[in-house]
């Protein structure tokens, strides 16, 4: 996430990416049996 903010990304982008980086972090970790094909 630094080298974006250092890159000067908005601050709109950066929190877009940190909303996505922990929802993806939450489901790996979860155990779901969901199929995450269009994740690989």
């Amino acid at each position: 996430m630094v080298p974006l903010y250092l890159l000067g990304t908005s601050p709109e982008a950066l929190n877009f990416y940190v909303a996505f980086a922990a929802l993806q972090a939450v489901y790996t970790h979860a155990n779901v049996g969901i199929p995450s094909r269009p994740l690989r």
